[in-house]
């Protein structure tokens, strides 16, 4: 491409050229690349956003939080069970010196309850809640959990036609349907179900 200048006046005559290309079929090329660049930004694909989950095995059903709100994995141990506790309240355990409520996030997505096991584990889960609050609870789940990588674009969804209370929990389920929770809903749901007389 060369710029060629007047030697009459100000007025400047630009000439474009582009190598082995005839000056309509120039044109055109640039015209449509003006169209092109004119466009606004196509917005990226969601489907190659992806986020890394931990798996938690709930019965037959596979659910999930972000592997940024999972602070720890452990076997469960050194735990008890607290009397008069609210029905998603396992008991507490003993993580690092600290204790955690354990909860069962069964009674919130109408899977039904099991007891623990040699074989269940708990995750660590924080979270900061729209008042600011930080909660931690220990998520049961039945058996090790796994980690996982799922595309946030082609999340679908969720619908459960026996029980829709639970949609605003979920944030959609993947392909191979495991079901993905939102983590600040869920710890503002069980710290406002604990404050709530049986």
């Amino acid at each position: 491409m060369t710029t060629q200048g007047s030697d009459e006046g100000s007025q400047m005559e630009t000439r474009y050229e582009i190598e082995g290309v005839d000056r309509e079929e120039t044109l055109q090329i640039l015209k449509e690349r003006a169209a092109l660049l004119s466009r606004s930004p196509a917005k990226a694909e969601f489907a190659e956003d992806e986020t890394n989950v931990i798996v938690l095995p709930l019965g037959d059903e596979r659910y999930a939080v972000p592997a940024s709100s999972a602070r720890e994995v452990q076997p469960l141990r050194q735990w008890a069970r607290i009397p008069g506790a609210p029905p998603y309240g396992v008991g507490v355990v003993n993580i690092r010196s600290r204790i955690f409520p354990i909860v069962d996030v069964r009674h919130f997505l109408g899977v039904p309850e099991r007891r623990p096991t040699a074989e269940s584990f708990v995750v660590l889960v924080d979270a900061q809640l729209s008042d600011g609050a930080d909660v931690a609870i220990a998520v049961l789940c039945d058996s090790r959990p796994s980690a996982q990588t799922i595309p946030l674009g082609k999340l679908r969804p969720w619908r459960r036609a026996d029980d829709p209370s639970d949609e605003e929990l979920v944030r959609g389920v993947t392909n191979d349907f495991v079901v993905l929770l939102d983590p600040e809903r869920l710890l503002s749901y069980a710290r406002n179900d604990a404050a709530t007389p049986a």
